[in-house]
């Protein structure tokens, strides 16, 4: 009976682009582009690439195993429009990036602005408690705060919000991560480091 059976699982066979191929054929090749993505994987650790949006005029680095994605702006400028990704599937760690042109914006517009977009996304920050800083390559002037955001399949969103006030407008970067440790807020760290305000027509 176990060789029947053996027989049959060689028999199966699924459609692909039309064609019927022998599942162990299409489970195999799946197996080896899974481990050639997972090798791949992990030699871009410790390597960085660069996100260079000029319709926003900003730069920063991130991790060579993640994945940037630039997302045109629905609602405005001052709507989300480059996301990227620890991986393609189900991301562990991120980063959110938006944008506001702004003649010389104060401290107060950066946080009304930011909280409208928090709020909006089912979150709260108490503006009272954040600090300033200085973040990025030029020492851009920032408020920062970090806390916890919404529980998703009984897991909690741990989130640190840099809200950067420059002459020409505000931007706001937001690092997110359901899995806090030393080597997120390293990468977190290094990302907010690399950022840079470029000079650009908007």
């Amino acid at each position: 009976m176990l060789n029947k059976m053996k027989i049959n699982l060689r028999s199966i066979q699924v459609c692909v682009w039309g064609k019927q191929v022998p599942l162990v054929y299409f489970v195999l090749v799946g197996a080896i582009a899974f481990s050639l993505f997972l090798i791949q994987y992990q030699q871009k650790r410790d390597k960085w690439d660069t996100s260079i949006s000029l319709d926003y005029g900003y730069r920063i680095e991130y991790p060579a195993n993640w994945v940037g994605t630039v997302i045109k702006a629905s609602r405005g400028a001052n709507y989300l429009h480059g996301r990227i990704n620890d991986n393609f599937l189900l991301p562990r760690s991120y980063m959110l990036m938006y944008s506001q042109p702004l003649n010389a914006p104060t401290f107060k517009e950066g946080s009304v602005w930011a909280e409208k977009i928090i709020t909006e996304d089912c979150g709260y920050i108490c503006w009272e408690e954040m600090q300033t800083q200085r973040v990025g390559i030029r020492d851009y002037l920032a408020l920062t705060t970090t806390y916890q955001g919404k529980v998703s399949l009984g897991q909690t969103l741990y989130r640190k919000v840099v809200v950067v006030v420059a002459d020409d407008g505000l931007y706001m970067l937001q690092f997110n991560t359901y899995n806090p440790s030393q080597e997120a807020e390293k990468i977190f760290s290094h990302m907010l480091d690399s950022f840079e305000i470029l000079e650009v027509e908007k």
